[in-house]
């Protein structure tokens, strides 16, 4: 589970999860918060994670093993 501190219920937030190369693997909202973001399908590798609150978007570089 994913979760971002100090999100409200008015907060339009979602996460996307991209492989190495683009493609993206997973979306999801978040509600209150916090949103389940399972992974465990997933292959082991490098992926880039997309959170996007009210319009503005930061991603990261993230490491599944």
């Amino acid at each position: 589970m994913t979760s971002i501190k100090g999100l409200t219920a008015a907060d339009k937030c979602h996460i996307e999860i991209y492989s190495a190369h683009g493609a993206l693997m997973m979306r999801c909202d978040m509600n209150d918060g916090s949103a389940v973001t399972e992974m465990s399908g997933m292959q082991d590798g490098v992926y880039l994670m997309r959170i996007t609150v009210n319009g503005m978007s930061n991603t990261w570089k993230i490491t599944k093993k």
